[in-house]
């Protein structure tokens, strides 16, 4: 565009056509990689992950190629699904790409907060291999009370699939909180840290019930009887005591 900003100034209608022939293009593009990212996410529903990194990867130079920033976001996060769920390459090396290719997802400003990404982060760095363990699990934790902070707020209008994002990120949460070494917390931390873990699983379960996802009610009920069994060993009480 700059080089048809430049022309436009020595001969108006010259600019003017050559800036109609660049959006034609734009937009060819754009059905293009808008047809190849649909292309891409049935890859990944039939677990083609291999093909899928390699294709999304390919998706991605060429929507920043054409500028075309918000897709080449939006396919990062594709990427990182991709990366996670691969079967194939290093495990560890997969979740450092996966990592990588979520913090340029967010890196928009209509994506910075974006409460599902920011939990996706967090899950990255809670399953990361490399690094100290600790600083994984707080940075996931970190990571998981913003999201939940940029969530939206719940009321009687808000969609079902918003309220389990909600849930999701509850349950992420306390997952994390349980994570935490033993050995790097006082036994008044490791309970106060298990307590908001009950705390975020019973969040969790006011909005999951059988009805709606079984596996999904019961995987917070899991994990909210782990913290309560972890409580006991300090023959603590939780607050839903």
């Amino acid at each position: 565009y700059a080089e048809i900003l430049a022309i436009s100034r020595e001969d108006r209608r010259r600019g003017w056509a050559l800036l109609e022939i660049s959006h034609k293009r734009d937009k060819v593009v754009s059905e293009q990689i808008n047809g190849d990212t649909t292309r891409l996410r049935r890859m990944i529903d039939r677990g083609e992950f291999e093909e899928a990194v390699v294709f999304a990867e390919r998706l991605i130079d060429s929507a920043r190629e054409a500028g075309l920033i918000i897709n080449a976001a939006a396919l990062q996060e594709d990427l990182a699904t991709a990366l996670f769920r691969r079967r194939g390459g290093h495990r560890a090396d997969n979740l450092e790409r996966a990592i990588v290719a979520i913090r340029e997802a967010l890196k928009p400003d209509q994506f910075s907060r974006d409460s599902y990404l920011l939990m996706r982060y967090g899950v990255l760095y809670m399953e990361r291999i490399y690094g100290d363990y600790t600083e994984n699990i707080q940075k996931a934790i970190d990571v998981l009370r913003i999201a939940l902070d940029a969530h939206v707020p719940l009321d009687s209008t808000t969609s079902l699939e918003l309220k389990d994002r909600k849930a999701m990120i509850h349950t992420n949460l306390a997952v994390a909180l349980i994570r935490l070494p033993k050995s790097d917390f006082t036994d008044d931390q490791r309970i106060e840290k298990l307590n908001e873990a009950v705390e975020h699983c019973q969040r969790a379960l006011e909005i999951r019930s059988v009805e709606i996802s079984l596996y999904d009610w019961a995987y917070s009920q899991l994990n909210l009887a782990q913290a309560l069994a972890d409580l006991m060993l300090y023959g603590a009480k939780s607050i839903s005591d």
